[in-house]
């Protein structure tokens, strides 16, 4: 037997009318690019928005290659990027590596360490974050050990999963 109540009557569960009323509309934004990036031992900041249809929250400053939290949406947020590495060398003591960026300082970090030569890597980095309207999001890459390779960035991922920290 149902709980359930018909036409849009009220309902008295344990979680209350608030929870049943809820919808889920999850504000973010997401990007990418089809631009690869050859790397060397040098922090380089990727592109973000090159040729990927993307970014349906507004987010995306492709002139800055960067994704900026919009006033009025800030929150606790779940960040991911996922960056693929090819033409990578197994040379010793070499990693590809990829840093997310808040704010111009270096967060979350994605480490690939090619097992051989000519190898191809996927790494994804993810982090809960509280951003205010106005903060930045970037994706920057390097070869540790030596030049060589290219890094793409698949996409960036920001989704928004509560209005504050606990406390």
């Amino acid at each position: 037997m149902t709980t359930r109540p018909a036409d849009g009557g009220p309902i008295a569960t344990d979680w209350g009318q608030d929870v049943h009323d809820r919808v889920y509309d999850p504000k973010g934004d997401y990007s990418g690019s089809g631009t690869t990036l050859s790397l060397t031992t040098s922090v380089q900041k990727c592109d973000i928005g090159d040729g990927i249809p993307g970014s349906p929250g507004g987010w995306l400053d492709a002139s800055q290659d960067r994704l900026v939290v919009p006033s009025g949406e800030g929150g606790v947020y779940l960040i991911q990027f996922t960056l693929e590495f090819t033409g990578l060398t197994a040379a010793a003591g070499s990693s590809y590596r990829g840093w997310l960026y808040t704010n111009g300082a270096q967060d979350e970090v994605g480490v690939a360490a090619p097992s051989a030569s000519g190898a191809v890597a996927r790494v994804t980095a993810c982090g809960i974050r509280l951003l205010t309207s106005g903060d930045y999001l970037e994706v920057f890459s390097a070869n540790t050990g030596s030049s060589g390779g290219t890094a793409t960035l698949v996409d960036i991922r920001a989704i928004r999963i509560a209005d504050s920290l606990p406390s």
